[in-house]
């Protein structure tokens, strides 16, 4: 592969990792703010799919700088941090 496709290619796969924390970021946002218990359940199961995913894509190899890459590792961290205190409260 030309090295100009591999970083392209690098550069997406930063890309999908931040979206799908934004994206469980999101549900976790939602989550907080319904109050039909089923429905909240249901945002963070998907919140922890979506930061389960963006945990495998990172543990697949990824590069890309040292400010990209520590931006993920802590929103990763919060995220999981935030799903534990989610569950431990139902």
């Amino acid at each position: 592969m030309d090295p100009t496709h591999a970083a392209l290619l690098d550069e997406k796969r930063v890309d999908l990792i931040q979206s799908e924390l934004d994206l469980a970021f999101t549900f976790l946002q939602v989550a907080d703010t319904t109050g039909i218990r089923e429905v909240r359940e249901r945002y963070i199961q998907n919140a922890g799919k979506a930061c389960d995913e963006a945990r495998h894509l990172l543990e697949q190899g990824l590069v890309c700088n040292k400010l990209q890459l520590e931006a993920i590792k802590g929103n990763l961290a919060w995220l999981q941090t935030r799903l534990k205190e989610q569950t431990q409260v139902d």
